[in-house]
C-alpha cells in the first residue's frame, strides 16, 4: 500500500509541475517533441496514427495534427 500512495504523490507532483510550466515554455517542449517525431523512421512512414486533442497544460498537438492532415 506504501507503494501506491508514492505513486500518487509522484503522479501529483510531476501533474503539478506540469501545471505551473509557462504557456511559452510548453510552446517550446511542443516544438522540440514535434521535430524529434518527424525524425522518427516508424512515423514517417505511417500509414495510420492515432493521436490526442490536448487537454489543459498537455503538450500541444495542434501543429502535429495539423501537419498530418495537411500530407
Amino acid at each position: 500500500m506504501e507503494d501506491n500512495s508514492k505513486k500518487n504523490a509522484l503522479r501529483e507532483l510531476l501533474l503539478e509541475r506540469r501545471d505551473n510550466t509557462s504557456f511559452d515554455l510548453l510552446k517550446i517542449a511542443s516544438k522540440k517533441i514535434q521535430k524529434r517525431i518527424n525524425k522518427v523512421y516508424a512515423f514517417k512512414d505511417a500509414e495510420k496514427i492515432g493521436l490526442y486533442y490536448p487537454i489543459g497544460s498537455e503538450i500541444l498537438t495542434q501543429d502535429i495534427i495539423q501537419e498530418l492532415i495537411s500530407k
